[in-house]
C-alpha cells in the first residue's frame, strides 16, 4: 500500500517537489487553516512527554477496577422486609420466590429484563460479623488496589437479583449521594454461569469472571463509577448481589481517578499547537514499552498501556491534524569496550544508526515505505531507546583490533595494551529495539514521507546520468535534494550515490553540493578517508581543500581527524610543499582543538608526548582534556600509558611523573565520587557505583600516589549522610562496603597504609558507617565487622568497642560468637598495639556482659567459656562472684542455677585440663557448697513425710477427676492445678472439705475450663522441698570425679557434708529424681493424668 496523506485540509498552498515534474524541487510548506489557541506550547516535545506523565502516575496510585474473591466468610444474615430471612447459598426456589416477591412489592421493583432489585431500606443484615468483616477485611484490599489513599466506607444501596438472560447493568449511585466515588458489588453464594463483567478506562479493559466460585463462595468487585461497563448475558441460574456505594465522609473530598479526559486535554493542547507551527520540532517518535511484530489489526497485540497511548493519538488526529504511524525503531550502537572485573561496558560511543521499519498505520494496514529516519535522541520521546536495557550485546574480540584490516583508516582503533585486564580495547555492540509512534503536522506530510521517495528518485536519476558536465536541470535536482536534506536530515547512502556520481563524470560542482550534504550527518562519515582521497585526485587538492578542512573540523573524534591528516600525509600528494605545511597546520590545529578524548586517542596522545615532551602535554593537551570531560576510563588508561612509557618521555621520568600527579590530581577535584547511575531499568531507581572510586583508587596507588586518594576521601567524607535509614543503609552496602573490600585488598598487595593521618578522617568515617551497617541488623555480621575494623587498625577497633559497648545490654547469647571471631581473625596473644586493643576489648565485652545481662545456666556457661578461651583468670572469677551475688536472694535461683553450674564448671574445667580445686574456682565451688547446705537446706523439717495415699483414700469416689486430684496431692509439689468444668470442680471442692487436710482452693478464670488451684499447707510440703534440694546438691557432687577433689576443696567439711547428705565415700548413692530421707519415710511420685503442679524449691 502506498502512503497517503491524511483527510484533505482547507489550504492555501500545494505540495510540488516530483523531480519529474519541477526542476527547482525545493523545500515546499502547506499552509493550513487552524483554530487559534490560546497559551501555544513552543516546546511540544516536553510538553507530550509531560501530558502522557499523567497515565503513568495514574497508574502507581492505582487501577479503576479491581475484585477478591473469600472461600471463608460469615453469612450476613440476610432479611427483607416482608419476606423474611434468606437461606445461602441461594437456592432455585428461594430465587423464585424474591422475583415474585419483587413484582408484587411496591418497595421493590423489576428493573430492566431478568432483574430484581431491593432498596436497603427494606433488608437488613442481621449478623454483625459480616459488616466487621466487610469493613476489615474486603474494604481495605478494594481501597488499597483502587489506590485510595483517603479514609473511605461502604454504604448499603440495595439488593439485586440477576436471572438467565439478564446483563450485570451499572450500578449508579442513588439519588442524592454526593460523596459516593465508587461501587462495590459483593455476590453472595449463589449459583450461575456467565454473566463475565467488562469495565474499561482510557484504553483498558478488565474482564471479570464471578461464575466460577460463586457457589459458595464470596466475590466483592470495587470499581470507580466514572468508567465504561458491560457484560455478557447470564445463561443459567441466578446472581445475588449485595451492592454498596463507596462514600467519604463529610468534608473529605473523593478521590478522583486519573482518566483519559485530563490527558487527552493536554495532549492536544501540545498537538493543536504543533501543528500551527510552534517550535522547531517537524517529527517525533514515542517510544512504547515494548517491541511488537505484529501490531494487530487495530493495535490489539499491544500492552494496555501502549494501547491506551495509541488510542488518544487516534482520536485526536484528525481534529488536531496530526499523521500518526506505527513503526519498528531499532538503534545499532557502536562505541569502546571497557572491561571491567571481568565484564563489558560500553565507554565512549563511536557511532550508532538508527533505522525504521513495519511503517504501519493506526488501522494496522503496512505501508510500502523504507528509509524514513528519525535522529536519535532528539526525536524521540519520553526518552532515548538508549535509556532501556539492550535487547542484543556483542562484546568485543578477543584480540586487538587491526587497524590495517578495517575497511577505511576512519573506522580503526589503534591498539592499547591490556596487562591487567580492566580495560579491554575494540568495540562494543548494542542493538536497542522499541515499537515507536510516529507523529508528524499534516502540513509537514508530503515534505517529509514524500522527500524520501523523492530523494531515492533524484540519486537514481544522477546515477544513471551518462553525461561528464551535468545540464543546469542537474544542477538545479542536486540543489533541491540539498535543500530537503537541510530541512529534514540526511540519508547517508543517497548522497554517497550523488558524490560517487560526481566523481565518476568529474563534476566539481555536483561533488560539492554532495558532499555539502553529507555535512548534516555528524561532519563527513557519509565519505570514507579512501574516498576523500579519490576526489583530491579527481579534482585536486585545492578544490577539495574546504571540504577537507569542514571534515576535521566536525569529525568526531580526534582519532579520525588524525587519521586524515595521516593518510594525506602517506599519499602522493604530500610531496607538494603546498600540501605538506597544510598538513602540518591542520595537525597543530588538532592538537589546539581536541574533541573529546576516546580511547582510541591514547595512543596518538602518548606518542604526541614522546615526541614533544611532557611540558607540551602538560601545558596544552592536559587542559583540554579536563574541559571537554573525558570518560573516566580514557583518563585511567591514559594515565595507566603515560606512567608505562616515563622513560622515554623527556626530560625526565620525575618530570612525567609529577605532571601525572598533577593531572590525577586535577581530574579528581572535577568529579563527583558519589555520583547515582542508571540501573537500566526504567522502573527501578538510580543506584550508587562504587566501580569508578575503586578504579581511581586503584590507579593512584599502582602509579605510586595513593596519598592522591586524600582527595576522593574528602569528598566522600564531605557527604551529607541521607537521614532516611534504608537510604542510608543502601548507601553503606552499596558504596561504602566495596570500597573498604577494595582498600583491604590494596593493603595486601601493595605497600599502603590507609591508617596514616592522611587517609584517617575519611577512613574512619567508611569504618564507622560499615561497622554500623554490619552490627545494627537482628542477625549481626560479626566476622564481617571485625575484618572492616582491621582496615583502620587501633582506629578501627576502637570504632568496633564503642558499638559493642553500647549496645551490650541488648546482646543475647548468640552475639557473643564474635568474640571467638575476633581471636581468630586478630591476633589477641601479640603484645604489640593491636594486640593489646584486642585483649582489652574482649575484656570490656565481657565484664560488661557479666554486669548486665541475667545469668542463667547457659548464659553463664557461655560466658564462662569466653573467660576460659581467653585465658583471662580474673574475668572467670568474676562471672563465678557475679552467680554468687545473683544468688543472695534467691534460694530458688541457688538452686536452678548456681549449684547445677558447679557439674558445668567441673567438665570445662577437666576438658581444659585445669585443676578444679585451684583458685579461684575450688573455693567458689566450696563457698557455694557450705552455704547452700548451711543456710539454703538446713536441717531436715520435723514434719518432713509426704501425704501417704492411704490418707487420701477418703477423697477418692472412684471417678477420673477425683484420681487425678489424689495423684497430685501424693506428690511433694505445694500446688496442684487440676482443669475441668464446673461440675467437675464443684465436687472436688465437695471432697476437699471432707478432709482434714487443711487444704486451701479456690478457682482461677484463666480459660475455658476454668482451673481449680489446690494449695497444700507448709507441713506437708517441706520435707519434699528439702528432698529436691539434697538431689541438686547430690547430683554436683557425683559430677565431680574423683571423691579426693572434693576433700581438697571441702577440707575439714566434707565429711559433714556428706553425712548431711547422706553420701558415704566408699559407697556414694545413686543418681536419681528422688532418695530416700535417712530418718524418715519415703514419698512416692505419684503419676499425673491431668493434673498440672507447681513446686517451690
Amino acid at each position: 500500500m502506498k502512503i497517503q496523506p491524511g483527510p484533505t485540509r482547507k489550504s492555501r498552498g500545494r505540495v510540488s517537489g516530483d523531480p519529474k515534474n519541477s526542476e527547482d524541487s525545493g523545500v515546499d510548506s502547506e499552509e493550513d487553516e487552524f483554530e487559534i489557541i490560546s497559551n501555544p506550547s513552543n516546546d511540544v516535545r516536553a510538553a507530550l512527554t509531560a501530558a502522557f506523565e499523567l497515565l503513568v502516575a495514574a497508574r502507581s496510585r492505582g487501577t479503576f477496577a479491581c475484585s477478591t474473591t473469600v472461600d471463608e466468610f460469615p453469612m450476613p444474615g440476610l432479611h427483607i422486609c416482608g419476606y423474611g430471612s434468606v437461606a445461602l447459598p441461594l437456592t432455585e426456589r428461594i430465587a423464585q420466590e424474591i422475583i415474585n416477591f419483587c413484582s408484587k412489592s411496591v418497595s421493590s421493583q423489576t428493573k430492566g429484563r431478568h432483574v430484581s432489585e431491593i432498596s436497603a431500606n427494606n433488608i437488613s443484615l442481621q449478623n454483625s460479623r459480616w459488616s466487621t468483616w466487610l469493613r476489615e477485611k474486603v474494604l481495605p484490599e478494594i481501597t488499597s488496589s483502587l489506590g485510595v489513599f483517603c479514609e473511605a466506607k461502604c454504604e448499603l444501596d440495595r439488593l439485586i437479583l440477576y436471572e438467565a438472560g439478564s446483563h450485570v447493568i451499572p450500578h449508579q449511585r442513588s439519588q442524592g449521594e454526593t460523596s459516593a466515588f465508587g461501587s462495590v458489588l459483593v455476590t453472595l453464594p449463589s449459583s450461575f454461569k456467565g454473566g463475565q463483567v467488562h469495565m474499561s478506562h482510557s484504553g483498558q479493559i478488565k474482564t471479570f469472571d464471578l461464575a466460577q466460585t460463586s457457589s459458595f463462595g464470596v466475590s466483592a468487585l470495587g470499581y470507580y463509577t466514572a468508567i465504561h461497563q458491560s457484560s455478557k448475558p447470564i445463561t443459567s441460574g441466578y446472581q445475588l448481589v449485595l451492592a454498596y456505594n463507596l462514600v467519604t465522609p463529610p468534608g473529605v473530598k473523593p478521590p478522583s481517578l486519573i482518566d483519559s479526559s485530563e490527558v487527552v486535554k493536554a495532549v492536544r493542547h501540545a498537538l493543536l499547537s504543533w501543528s500551527q507551527g510552534y517550535g522547531p520540532t517537524k517529527k517525533l517518535a514515542y517510544a512504547l514499552q515494548e517491541h511488537y511484530d505484529p501490531f494487530g489489526t487495530r493495535g490489539e497485540n499491544l500492552s494496555d498501556q501502549d494501547a491506551q497511548v495509541v488510542d488518544i493519538i487516534r482520536s485526536l488526529a484528525a481534529e488536531c491534524r496530526i499523521e500518526a504511524y506505527l513503526a519498528n525503531a531499532e538503534l545499532y550502537v557502536a562505541g569502546e569496550a571497557e572491561r571491567r572485573h571481568g565484564e563489558y561496558q560500553m565507554g565512549a560511543i563511536t557511532s550508532s544508526e538508527m533505522t525504521i521499519t513495519d511503517v504501519t498505520d493506526l488501522s494496522g494496514q503496512e505501508l510500502d515505505i523504507d528509509g524514513l529516519e528519525f535522529e536519535h535522541p532528539k526525536e524521540f520521546i519520553p526518552k532515548p531507546l538508549d535509556d532501556y536495557p539492550p535487547d542484543e550485546e556483542e562484546p568485543p574480540p578477543l584480540e586487538p583490533i587491526d587497524s590495517e584490516s578495517s575497511e577505511s583508516s576512519d573506522s580503526s582503533h589503534s591498539p592499547i595494551d591490556d596487562d591487567d585486564s580492566d580495560v579491554c580495547h575494540g568495540e562494543i555492540f548494542y542493538t536497542y529495539r522499541r515499537s515507536v509512534l510516529l507523529l508528524w503536522p499534516t502540513r509537514l506530510h508530503e515534505t517529509i514521507l514524500n522527500d524520501v521517495n523523492w530523494l531515492k528518485d533524484a540519486a537514481s536519476k544522477l546515477a544513471l546520468s551518462s553525461q561528464r558536465t551535468h545540464t543546469h536541470s542537474d544542477k538545479k535536482l542536486v540543489e533541491g535534494v540539498v535543500r530537503r536534506l537541510e530541512h529534514n536530515g540526511s540519508p547517508s547512502q543517497i548522497c554517497r550515490d550523488i558524490c560517487g556520481e560526481a566523481l565518476r563524470s568529474r563534476n566539481l560542482d555536483l561533488w560539492l553540493l554532495g558532499s555539502g550534504a553529507g555535512r548534516f550527518e555528524g561532519g563527513s562519515s557519509i565519505l570514507s578517508h579512501q574516498e576523500l582521497l579519490e576526489a583530491i585526485s579527481a579534482f585536486g587538492f585545492k578544490s577539495v581543500q574546504p571540504v577537507l578542512e569542514y571534515v576535521l573540523k566536525h569529525s568526531p573524534t580526534n582519532q579520525r581527524r588524525l587519521a586524515l591528516i595521516a593518510s594525506i600525509t602517506s599519499s602522493p600528494f604530500y610531496e607538494t610543499h603546498e600540501v605538506e605545511k597544510w598538513c602540518q597546520d591542520q595537525r597543530e590545529l588538532a592538537f589546539k582543538t581536541l574533541k573529546t578524548a576516546t580511547l582510541s586517542d591514547v595512543e596518538v596522545l602518548v606518542a604526541l608526548a614522546a615526541s614533544r615532551g611532557i611540558a607540551f602535554v602538560q601545558q596544552s593537551i592536559i587542559p583540554q582534556l579536563l574541559q571537554l570531560q573525558c570518560s573516566h576510563a580514557f583518563w585511567i588508561v591514559f594515565l595507566n600509558k603515560l606512567f608505562e612509557e616515563r622513560s622515554r618521555i623527556g626530560p625526565s621520568a620525575h618530570e612525567v611523573h609529577t605532571v601525572i600527579i598533577q593531572a590525577l590530581s586535577l581530574y579528581l577535584q572535577m568529579i563527583d565520587p558519589m555520583v547515582l547511575k542508571n540501573s537500566g531499568d526504567p522502573h527501578a531507581p538510580a543506584t550508587y557505583d562504587p566501580l569508578p572510586v575503586m578504579e581511581l583508587i586503584e590507579l593512584c596507588v599502582e602509579l605510586e600516589m595513593a596519598e592522591t586518594c586524600s582527595i576522593l576521601f574528602d569528598k566522600i567524607l564531605q557527604a551529607p549522610i541521607p537521614s532516611d535509614d534504608d537510604m542510608r543503609s543502601d548507601r553503606t552496602a552499596l558504596f561504602y562496603q566495596p570500597i573498604l573490600s577494595n582498600l583491604t585488598d590494596l593493603a595486601g598487595s601493595h605497600d599502603v597504609n590507609w591508617s596514616h593521618e592522611t587517609f584517617a578522617p575519611s577512613v574512619e568515617m567508611l569504618l564507622s558507617e560499615v561497622i554500623r551497617d554490619y552490627l545494627q541488623n537482628e542477625d549481626p555480621c560479626w566476622e564481617a565487622a571485625i575484618k572492616t575494623a582491621r582496615i583502620g587498625g587501633v582506629k578501627g577497633f576502637g570504632l568496633l568497642e564503642a558499638w559493642l559497648i553500647s549496645h551490650v545490654k541488648s546482646l543475647h547469647g548468640g552475639h557473643w560468637e564474635f568474640i571467638r571471631d575476633l581471636g581468630q581473625h586478630w591476633d589477641m596473644h601479640s603484645d604489640n598495639e593491636e594486640g593489646v586493643a584486642v585483649k582489652t576489648l574482649i575484656s570490656k565485652v565481657i565484664t560488661s556482659l557479666i554486669d548486665y545481662q541475667t545469668l542463667d545456666i547457659q548464659r553463664s556457661k557461655s560466658l564462662l567459656v569466653l573467660c576460659l578461651e581467653t585465658e583471662d583468670i580474673a574475668l572467670s572469677e568474676r562471672v563465678l562472684t557475679r552467680l554468687k551475688t545473683s544468688a543472695n536472694d534467691s534460694h530458688a535461683y541457688y538452686s536452678d542455677v548456681v549449684i547445677p553450674f558447679i557439674a558445668i564448671l567441673g567438665h570445662e574445667l577437666s576438658t581444659r585440663k585445669i585443676k578444679i580445686s585451684s583458685k579461684p574456682y575450688g573455693p567458689w565451688i566450696g563457698e557455694v557448697m557450705l552455704e547452700f547446705a548451711d543456710k539454703i537446706m538446713g536441717p531436715l523439717p520435723a514434719a518432713s513425710a509426704a501425704i501417704r495415699r492411704e490418707e487420701l483414700e477418703d477423697l477418692d469416689c472412684g471417678c477420673e477427676s477425683c484420681q487425678c486430684m489424689i495423684d497430685g496431692l501424693a506428690s511433694d509439689d505445694s500446688v496442684v492445678l487440676l482443669r475441668g468444668t464446673a461440675k467437675e470442680r464443684a465436687h472436688l471442692e465437695t471432697q476437699i472439705n471432707l478432709s482434714r487436710l487443711d487444704l486451701q482452693f479456690d478457682t482461677i478464670k484463666d480459660g475455658k475450663p476454668h482451673t481449680l488451684q489446690i494449695i497444700k499447707p507448709p507441713s506437708l510440703t517441706a520435707g519434699g522441698i528439702w528432698n529436691d534440694r539434697r538431689d541438686r546438691a547430690v547430683e554436683s557432687i557425683q559430677a565431680i570425679k574423683p571423691a579426693k577433689i572434693w576433700q581438697q576443696i571441702l577440707a575439714d567439711d566434707f565429711q559433714r557434708i556428706l553425712k548431711f547428705l547422706g553420701l558415704t565415700l566408699s559407697s556414694p548413692a545413686p543418681r536419681s529424681s528422688r532418695r530416700p530421707i535417712p530418718t524418715n519415710t519415703a514419698s512416692k511420685e505419684a503419676p499425673h493424668t491431668r493434673s498440672k503442679t507447681t513446686s517451690n524449691r
